[in-house]
């Protein structure tokens, strides 16, 4: 495991896991308020821990769409919204006495290398080799052939994983869009210090491990 010493995003896996826990707890017609409150700290603790988590209530919500999908207990991400807020008022505030230099590329280059590294990581999963804690910056964001293929293969696969999710909400299909949702944070939209490292799979390789074995499951099954 490459630098491990890096526990925030090990922190953040485990809140967004306990989090996730006690919402779907929460959402039963005898779960208790306290519950409800549990789930909160557990996302307060996610995002003190690291940034990615505010994609916690996007993964609640489409987990809303594929198992209860007739539910209108949508009251309780009021709690979450406000935690949110009041987060993002303090990220920006803090921001301000950063003194951190980090190099800025175009918006079209940022969105081609967010592409590039999205594949890398799958195919991390695929043949875990050559891992490295700290990648060479322009690697990602070069208009090589490779690059190009990796990321109109990804925007495809994106692609279809959201309409499938849209039309037909299944598991599978939620578990693949966890990936792509929890790695959005740092695909270096945003420029980053390190574009691409192992470390901030923790969280997306949740939804990406357990999705595969979902539809190989389902597969085995036809």
């Amino acid at each position: 495991v490459s630098a491990i010493s890096f526990r925030e995003d090990l922190l953040v896996t485990l809140f967004f896991l306990l989090y996730l826990i006690c919402f779907i707890k929460c959402l039963r017609p005898e779960a208790s308020k306290w519950i409800s409150f549990l789930s909160i700290i557990f996302y307060l603790f996610a995002l003190l821990s690291k940034e990615s988590a505010l994609t916690l209530p996007i993964i609640a919500f489409l987990y809303l769409r594929v198992w209860m999908w007739n539910s209108r207990r949508y009251w309780i991400f009021i709690g979450y919204l406000l935690v949110t807020g009041v987060y993002l008022l303090f990220f920006l505030y803090v921001q301000q006495f950063s003194s951190m230099v980090v190099a800025e590329r175009p918006l079209a280059s940022r969105l081609f290398g967010a592409l590039v590294i999205a594949g890398h990581y799958i195919w991390l999963h695929l043949f875990p080799i050559g891992l490295n804690p700290y990648y060479e910056q322009n690697t990602f964001f070069m208009g090589t052939l490779k690059n190009a293929v990796t990321a109109a293969a990804v925007l495809v696969f994106m692609g279809w994983t959201s309409y499938r999710l849209i039309i037909r909400p299944l598991p599978k299909y939620f578990f693949l869009s966890w990936f792509f949702i929890t790695l959005i944070p740092v695909m270096n939209i945003a420029p980053m210090v390190n574009p691409a490292t192992e470390r901030y799979l923790y969280l997306p390789s949740v939804g990406l491990i357990v999705g595969v074995v979902i539809a190989g499951a389902s597969l085995l099954d036809k």
